[in-house]
């Protein structure tokens, strides 16, 4: 069976989303608004964004 897959929205807190993606080794995550799909977040958005993801340790 496959992991839940995590999206988010635009409207999402960067700082929440950071943490939920070092906590489940995630690499990216979709951004979906009204069930369309509109960019996608990377650990490398949110490093450069100053918002540390790092490796879960």
């Amino acid at each position: 069976m496959a992991p839940a897959t995590i999206v988010t929205t635009p409207e999402a807190d960067a700082t929440a989303l950071a943490r939920v993606m070092r906590s489940r080794h995630v690499l990216s995550v979709p951004v979906l608004h009204d069930g369309a799909l509109v960019g996608i977040i990377t650990r490398r958005d949110l490093d450069r964004a100053g918002l540390s993801v790092g490796r879960a340790g």
